[in-house]
C-alpha cells in the first residue's frame, strides 16, 4: 500500500515539474532579463565603434601639419575621454570636476592625464593660442592607453 502512495506521489511531482517547465518557456518569463541583457552589450559595442571611428578622425588630424588641426584633434580626443568617463558614472558639472573625480584604481595614467591637460587647457580655450605638436601628441597616447585600459579600444 505505501509502496503505492509513494509511486503515485513520484508521478505527480514528475508530472508537476515538468508541467511548470512548460509553462515558464511557453510564457517567455526571461525575455525581458535576456533582451535588457543584450541592450547592455550592443550599447558597450555601439560606444567603442564610435570611440574607434573619433579615434581615426583624432590620428588624421594630430598627423595633419596645421596647429588648428592638432587642437581639434586634442579637443575631440578630450570629448571621448569626458564621454567614457560619464558613461562610467563619474559624476560632476564639467569635464575637470569628472576628471577629478577619477582614481588611479580605475584608470592608472589619470594623474598623468591631469597634468598634460592642465597645461594645454589654456590654448584649448584661446581660440588664437597654438598648441604644442609634442605635448598634444604625449596627451593623446595617455588617452589611447586609459581607452585601453579601460577596454573600449583594442
Amino acid at each position: 500500500m505505501w509502496i503505492w502512495i509513494q509511486l503515485i506521489s513520484l508521478v505527480l511531482s514528475f508530472f508537476f515539474l515538468v508541467a511548470s517547465i512548460r509553462l515558464i518557456i511557453k510564457m517567455d518569463f526571461f525575455s525581458d532579463k535576456r533582451d535588457y541583457g543584450w541592450q547592455a552589450v550592443r550599447s558597450d559595442s555601439i560606444a567603442r565603434t564610435r570611440l574607434e571611428k573619433a579615434w581615426r578622425v583624432v590620428l588624421k588630424k594630430i598627423t595633419a601639419p596645421d596647429s588648428g588641426a592638432w587642437k581639434e584633434a586634442v579637443l575631440l580626443a578630450d570629448n571621448e575621454f569626458d564621454e567614457v568617463i560619464r558613461s562610467s558614472g563619474y559624476r560632476g558639472a564639467t569635464p575637470e570636476e569628472r576628471l577629478m573625480v577619477v582614481d588611479e584604481s580605475a584608470v592608472a595614467n589619470i594623474s598623468r592625464i591631469r597634468v598634460l591637460r592642465a597645461d594645454l587647457v589654456g590654448a584649448l580655450k584661446d581660440e588664437d593660442a597654438s598648441v604644442d605638436y609634442e605635448k598634444a601628441k604625449e596627451l593623446l597616447r595617455e588617452y589611447r592607453a586609459a581607452f585601453r585600459q579601460m577596454g573600449m579600444m583594442k
